[in-house]
């Protein structure tokens, strides 16, 4: 169970406070790890005092998302809103994995952005139009609602309520329905067009998407493996230390662990990497990699991020490795201590099997 806030936090608008849990410390729970209460709260006194209108005039946006996915998306939001990213939010909530007669899917939770004032349509959009972007979220219904709270008191699909949204901004349906600046294609129209409750169509107008050549890394996958799995064509390597709509950053991209065709066995080395160095030495992993001047047995890199990272001062680097006889592993792991110049105080560099059994070379001390 969370800690309670300090702040005295009124919750009288909403329901009784022995249904909520308040997060007020700066880890995130996973919320459906939670079965005593039905939501967790996020709340900054702060932007309650910054966003001040009164309760009936409140609303919400809201996500629904599969469970899965949930705690990685909660996790997300909580950073954002803690950092001032998410313009107009006054407070959030997710649902829980405790069972709730409002709900009508079990196998989605949601998370719930409040803001206001409800009545004023252009700034409610224009919150919600920061949301997508922030998140880059997609629903298979193809649009996310804001309902008043006036609304939420007079129930649900699944209490029989049929009127369950004041506006609703179209989202795409898949992530390859961003453009490359991040940006929904569906706005490239007046997005007003597309958002009031009286238009029966959204997608009226097509909307063409450009998409971005990619290319293969040399030597590093063979032709059975799937295209997306991809270096971006122009070389860009993001800057994990400030990289917030990700929980890891790969090279090359969403490759996935086969040859010829058959999945491939991999275990990892890890190096722990102080967040003020992060940056560098992901950069220059990624450009040995690109050059090819890593052992073959190497299939990937990947670092941790500001979103997986928060509050702690060590970040991840991660080299996904073909499993191999233990010599083997001893050259790859010193060849790759010495090109990235690792060194840490235990004097080792550990290689993490399938199994979770562990390898490790001795490597500088410092």
């Amino acid at each position: 169970m969370a800690s309670q806030p300090d702040q005295v936090v009124d919750l009288s608008t909403f329901m009784d406070i022995d249904e909520y849990t308040l997060l007020a410390s700066d880890e995130v729970e996973n919320p459906l790890e939670e079965l005593e209460c039905w939501f967790i709260w996020e709340i900054k006194d702060k932007y309650k005092k910054k966003y001040n209108y009164t309760g009936i005039e409140s609303g919400k946006w809201m996500f629904f998302v599969k469970n899965r996915y949930l705690h990685q998306m909660w996790r997300k939001a909580c950073f954002l809103y803690r950092d001032g990213k998410l313009d107009g939010i006054k407070l959030m909530k997710v649902s829980t994995a405790k069972e709730n007669p409002r709900s009508s899917d079990d196998d989605r939770g949601v998370i719930i952005f409040y803001c206001g004032p409800c009545s004023n349509e252009k700034l409610m959009l224009r919150y919600g139009m920061n949301l997508v972007r922030m998140f880059k979220y997609t629903s298979d219904r193809g649009f996310m609602p804001y309902k008043s709270d006036a609304q939420t008191y007079l129930g649900t699909i699944a209490t029989g309520n049929k009127i369950n949204s004041l506006y609703t901004l179209p989202v795409p349906r898949y992530n390859w329905e961003y453009t490359k600046a991040h940006e929904p294609a569906y706005w490239s129209e007046p997005v007003r067009e597309k958002t009031s409750s009286e238009v029966s169509n959204w997608r009226a107008k097509e909307v063409k998407i450009e998409w971005t050549p990619r290319k293969k890394v040399p030597g590093k996958q063979t032709d059975s493996s799937p295209a997306d799995a991809c270096v971006p064509s122009d070389g860009v390597v993001k800057v994990p230390s400030q990289t917030t709509d990700l929980l890891w950053l790969s090279e090359p991209e969403n490759y996935q662990y086969v040859k010829d065709g058959l999945p491939v066995d991999v275990g990892q080395w890890w190096m722990f990497i102080s967040r003020s160095c992060i940056d560098e030495s992901w950069q220059k992993a990624c450009q040995l990699f690109r050059k090819g001047d890593w052992p073959s047995q190497i299939q990937s890199v990947r670092v941790s991020t500001k979103l997986s990272s928060y509050g702690r001062k060590v970040m991840i680097l991660s080299f996904f490795c073909e499993v191999a006889d233990k010599e083997t592993l001893k050259v790859i792991g010193t060849t790759l201590a010495k090109a990235m110049e690792y060194k840490n105080e235990k004097g080792s560099f550990s290689y993490r099997y399938p199994d979770g059994t562990i390898f490790s070379v001795e490597v500088e001390t410092c």
